[in-house]
């Protein structure tokens, strides 16, 4: 290069600092699993942590904590080095008793935490991440999980830009981590989709998957029954069902009373005897093998 194209001093001087000064830049974040010290001020609770109700160890762990200070430290991660950092794979009761105690002792060994960061994956390892914590843990009931299962299965499909079979989706969900057998997450995704928008009381209750399998078995009878035998006059099933499953919301759910009741409401609609459409049902239910 001859001289009269070298650029000039001044010109050096004034071009401008794409990368910024040293005092403006935020520094990269670790590449591999890096041990870190981090303030409460700096950690954020993950948004969609599967169980959404309360801890039932709650106090328990809020008490062990206080006196014996925190033996396992969540695990943190964040996308960009600008984010505060985020819980990565269950620790959100940990973090809310670590604020409560701080704030009622102002010691600093609640503030103040070593914890392991790991660097960003995806969201997809940040949702399994958390539902394996959870059920090694057992906090998870039914419904979270059947929540939390949905929106893996979302976020699977957003990715390969297709639907997915159950069998392709719990053997992937299984390969990345949370073991799913495909029965249980074909039950998981129906009452998610159909019975959570009617009998949500008793599913955020704590019923679990052999109640959820009884009456699917009764809903699966009745419709059979009820499409052979009835007239477009007479209604679409699921006009029965839903009135019927809704009044009986609540606590517990009762699976026989759901019975009786639909065998009543299905008689009336068809303007025959209960009895008669009752023994026909529980006919039927005992035919059918359970799914």
């Amino acid at each position: 290069m001859s001289n009269k194209d070298k650029p000039s001093i001044s010109s050096l001087l004034n071009r401008p600092h794409i990368e910024g000064s040293a005092s403006n830049a935020i520094p990269s974040d670790p590449v591999i699993p890096t041990r870190i010290v981090v303030t409460l001020d700096q950690i954020v609770a993950y948004t969609d942590n599967p169980r959404q109700t309360r801890n039932p160890m709650y106090d328990e762990i809020k008490e062990s904590i206080r006196n014996r200070g925190l033996d396992h430290a969540p695990n943190v991660t964040r996308k960009n080095p600008a984010d505060p950092y985020m819980i990565k794979d269950g620790g959100n009761t940990r973090l809310q008793i670590l604020r409560e105690l701080f704030e009622e002792t102002g010691d600093e060994k609640f503030y103040r935490l070593d914890v392991m960061f790991h660097p960003w994956k995806n969201q997809l390892d940040m949702l399994i991440g958390h539902a394996v914590e959870n059920e090694m843990r057992g906090n998870m009931i039914f419904i979270e999980r059947a929540l939390h299962a949905k929106k893996i299965k979302h976020e699977m499909e957003a990715a390969d830009g297709k639907n997915l079979s159950i069998r392709e989706l719990a053997k992937r969900i299984s390969a990345e981590g949370w073991s799913l057998e495909q029965t249980s997450l074909n039950h998981l995704l129906y009452a998610e989709e159909n019975l959570l928008p009617v009998i949500p009381e008793a599913l955020w209750s704590g019923i679990g998957i052999d109640r959820v399998k009884k009456i699917r078995k009764l809903l699966d009878v009745c419709r059979k029954y009820w499409e052979a035998v009835s007239t477009p006059d007479e209604g679409v099933f699921d006009e029965i069902w839903k009135p019927v499953f809704s009044t009986l919301d609540g606590d517990g759910f009762d699976v026989f009373k759901a019975e009786y009741e639909l065998c009543g409401a299905m008689a009336q609609r068809l303007d025959g005897p209960v009895m008669s459409v009752t023994a026909q049902i529980q006919m039927l239910l005992e035919g059918t093998k359970d799914l």
